[in-house]
């Protein structure tokens, strides 16, 4: 009866133990649903892209530069100065496109006019009465003033190849982002120009002496100029 009465129990003890492990599969496995999914994240980048039709700097390169050959004619050229453009007009300097995906805001920095002079010359110009003037029928005064140079000697920069939209330092342009079919440019463009101090002058006297001191004097003549492109607007634009 004994040995009967130990089997029971190890039987009982067996069934308990079976009866536990397979509430176990029956809670975690057949009675909770689990459902799962993966994916990837992935974000594309607004190109930033500023082409330019010029290589390395804006180097502009001149010849030398002269006063207009042609004779001094009072009633022409008091209102129309003989000049001499060293460039024969208004010439290209770069072409600045925008491929990017967002817009850009170009912005042009121009440097004051700079001069260099002559070894054994003049090493700067004359101030106040000591500036060439024209009065009673007289030359006066020993050489030229920086006011009468930056009126002869110009070094201008336009928007467009007409020459009627010139750009001041820090003035830009918005160059709208690329679309599929094209993409948003601007151009600079100069122009190197002597022009004679005709203006109002009676006779050659004046006009011609401005000429040849800075003829005698100025070894060249020079500026910097610089451009500037960044974002102007974002993306997504919503």
């Amino acid at each position: 009866m004994k040995q009967k009465s130990r089997i029971a129990s190890k039987l009982f003890a067996v069934l308990v133990v079976l009866t536990l492990i397979s509430c176990c599969f029956l809670g975690t496995t057949f009675a909770r649903y689990t459902s799962r999914q993966s994916g990837d994240a992935s974000v594309g980048v607004a190109v930033w892209d500023i082409g330019t039709s010029k290589e390395g700097d804006l180097d502009i390169a001149v010849d030398k530069l002269s006063p207009s050959d042609d004779e001094f004619i009072k009633e022409t050229h008091n209102t129309a100065p003989r000049e001499n453009s060293l460039t024969n007009g208004i010439t290209q300097l770069v072409t600045i496109t925008n491929n990017s995906d967002v817009d850009a805001l170009v912005t042009v920095t121009i440097g004051e006019l700079t001069y260099a002079w002559q070894d054994g010359k003049a090493t700067g110009f004359v101030t106040g009465e000591q500036a060439y003037s024209w009065s009673n029928g007289n030359l006066n005064g020993t050489g030229v003033s920086k006011e009468q140079a930056v009126a002869v000697l110009t070094i201008k920069f336009y928007w467009d190849a007409s020459g009627a939209d010139e750009i001041t330092t820090g003035e830009n342009k918005r160059l709208s982002a690329k679309t599929s079919d094209s993409a948003a440019s601007c151009s600079i463009y100069y122009e190197v120009t002597w022009t004679s101090y005709d203006a109002n002058a009676e006779t050659a006297d004046l006009p011609d002496a401005i000429d040849t001191w800075l003829g005698e004097n100025l070894a060249s003549i020079g500026c910097t100029i610089s451009y500037t492109a960044v974002q102007a607007s974002e993306q997504p634009t919503t």
